[in-house]
């Protein structure tokens, strides 16, 4: 890549690349790139001025090398880099801002006054029919009070004020679709990065693959607690999917070989080969989008009481321009009121082996630990096991070679499978090490090995409780699987208020049902298929980033996995929202109730009364887009 310095000082640089024209996918996919470089800390890359900031560690000299080596041809990004790009989406709607302006500016300076009203009146026509529409349905919503302005003006003759009002509505308007287009995709880019990966059947072998890389008529083969990720036919097995998040069906309904399942759904039960009809429009990306639209037809309370304050305050609007006209026949007076509104805004590595050809089925903590560590030894797992059964909160069942393998909890593979230790082995079994979770492979009713899984405390754990508890959570419980040892050794560490051990899915489910029962609000977080009834019951459910699939579509927020601390991040967030939405109250109606008593005394026409009240609603919403942790 050809480019030269601009401006530098020590650790920065600012280039500007020598290319006639910069795309946004050029400008997402070199800003990526240079993002993959260990010594580069932060990138910002402007395709309109062809410009680039660079803000790296260690030599200069290695920066500048990497950058004349940059070929976009060369460089293998994921597709979500520039197929959903931010970049993309601001360049657009500035580009129409831009031109609303400029349409604006050219009409007032070239289109003679009679052709300059004939635009104003069949622009108007959108406006005064919305206004007229929601009055047809026995509503008296802010359409209204748009409409009414825009016709009393255009009564009056005064299509500068008429035209003014329409234009700041229209930009209003922008901004507000901008606003949520930005938001939608923000949120749904963080969901979807971490690309998905299924496991794809060719020649009755199973292998895990990119989801990008399925075809229509590939087998995909699908195991309980997956979301299903394209629409197809079963092809073999049964199980018992839920697809409320399609149908709002509340319960799961049976799918066997013929039927059709649907990308998005979630298969509770059982075991399923599909062969995919469907992969246009079910991506990761495209289905998080359209979640997201769905919910949002569920509004906030916060966004209902702003609505119905909006919609309550109309009426009294109308009756006080009303009230001011008998009062004063003045009907700019009047006017001023109406163009102002309070709206808008045991064995080694065979053993561990086959423990991992087994566990990497499942997404579960311990499962990632036995495959994690089969990796670091350098193991090849290759599948040579039959179908393989998972029982929740219990453990794993398959054939190998003939052969019944368990893998699991004590209680599952002693108490349930009635599997036993091999002589000679009594001593050494009780003698395992203690600060461990314990995981039991039998093969045939034999225990073949215990794995001993370290499960280190995360070092943020327990400030981040102590710093939870200092922001208002005055009861913190930790549920788990594990043994009475275990968790209480951790709880004790931790800091919680309580704990539970050995707890089956239900009773997760049965606490959090009994705590909201008693008067509390409620958040749970997991990551696993077993927690996933209790982030149903909470009131805030919320799972982890690279846990269990099924736990991330059930709940209502999901954080990154790498720390814990996003916990307080999320609540820092949420406080920060309300407190913004409460100033944009006070400032709404403190603004507005001056403007209409400075109307009222006819101290300001209705052109500037309507100018101040669009412009002042205008800059709450563009201060209303600013990052809310930066206000922290």
């Amino acid at each position: 890549m050809k480019f030269r310095i601009l401006h530098e000082i020590k650790g920065r640089l600012r280039i500007h690349i020598s290319c006639s024209r910069m795309s946004c996918r050029d400008a997402d996919i070199l800003q990526y790139s240079l993002l993959c470089q260990t010594s580069i800390i932060r990138v910002k890359v402007y395709e309109r001025s062809r410009d680039a900031v660079i803000c790296y560690t260690g030599e200069r000299e290695d920066v500048i090398k990497l950058l004349q080596k940059f070929s976009g041809e060369k460089v293998s990004a994921p597709e979500h880099v520039w197929q959903n790009s931010e970049r993309r989406v601001n360049r657009y709607y500035q580009d129409k801002l831009i031109w609303k302006v400029m349409l604006r500016m050219a009409g007032k300076l070239f289109l003679p006054m009679p052709v300059r009203c004939t635009v104003v009146c069949c622009r108007s026509a959108r406006f005064i029919w919305k206004g007229i529409h929601t009055l047809c349905q026995g509503q008296m919503g802010v359409s209204v009070l748009d409409g009414t302005a825009i016709t009393v003006s255009l009564l009056r003759r005064d299509i500068k004020t008429a035209g003014s009002v329409m234009f700041l509505l229209g930009i209003g308007e922008l901004l507000e679709e901008w606003t949520h287009k930005k938001s939608v995709d923000d949120l749904a880019r963080s969901m979807s990065l971490d690309t998905g990966r299924v496991w794809k059947l060719t020649e009755g072998r199973e292998a895990l693959v990119d989801a990008g890389q399925v075809r229509e008529e590939d087998q995909v083969v699908l195991r309980m607690g997956n979301v299903i990720p394209f629409d197809g036919v079963v092809m073999e097995g049964n199980g018992a999917v839920n697809q409320s998040s399609m149908t709002g069906e509340a319960l799961p309904v049976a799918r066997e070989k013929g039927g059709y399942v649907y990308a998005g759904t979630v298969l509770e039960e059982g075991q399923l080969t599909i062969c995919v009809k469907e992969t246009s429009g079910s991506n990761k990306y495209e289905k998080i989008v359209r979640m997201i639209e769905e919910s949002e037809k569920l509004k906030s309370k916060a966004e209902g009481r702003a609505d119905r304050l909006a919609d309550r305050l109309v009426p009294y609007t109308l009756l006080g321009t009303a009230l001011v006209y008998l009062l004063t026949r003045n009907a700019t007076k009047a006017l001023s009121v109406l163009m102002v509104d309070f709206s808008c805004a045991l064995k080694p590595d065979e053993l561990l082996r086959i423990a991992a050809c087994l566990e990497e089925h499942f997404p579960h903590s311990m499962a990632r630990a036995v495959v994690h560590a089969a990796s670091e030894k350098g193991l090849i797992h290759e599948e040579t096991h039959s179908r393989v059964e998972y029982i929740v909160a219990h453990g794993i069942s398959s054939m190998i070679d003939g052969k019944k393998v368990v893998i699991g909890s004590y209680h599952f593979v002693f108490e349930d499978e009635g599997c036993s230790i091999p002589e000679g082995l009594k001593e050494r079994f009780e003698g395992l090490q203690e600060g461990y979770s314990h995981l039991y492979l039998a093969i045939e009713k034999q225990l073949a090995a215990v794995i001993c899984i370290e499960d280190p405390l995360r070092e943020e754990a327990a400030p981040v409780v102590s710093a939870l508890r200092k922001a208002g959570f005055d009861k913190i419980v930790m549920m788990t699987g594990d043994s009475e040892r275990i968790a209480g050794s951790i709880a004790s560490k931790v800091g919680v208020d309580e704990y539970y051990s050995e707890v089956l899915p239900e009773e997760k489910a049965d606490f959090v049902k009994r705590e909201r029962a008693a008067g509390r609000k409620v958040i749970m977080v997991g990551d696993g298929i077993n927690d996933s009834p209790a982030l149903s019951a909470a009131d805030v459910g919320i799972a982890i980033s690279d846990g269990a699939q099924i736990a991330r579509e059930i709940a209502d927020i999901t954080i990154e996995a790498d720390n814990l601390s996003g916990l307080l991040t999320l609540r820092a967030i949420g406080c920060g929202l309300l407190e913004r939405i409460r100033k944009n109250y006070i400032r709404i109606v403190g603004i507005n109730s001056g403007l209409i008593l400075l109307g009222i005394t006819g101290t300001i026409q209705p052109t500037t009364s309507a100018m101040a009240h669009n412009v002042s609603t205008l800059m709450i919403g563009l201060n209303s887009m600013r990052n809310l942790l930066d206000e922290k």
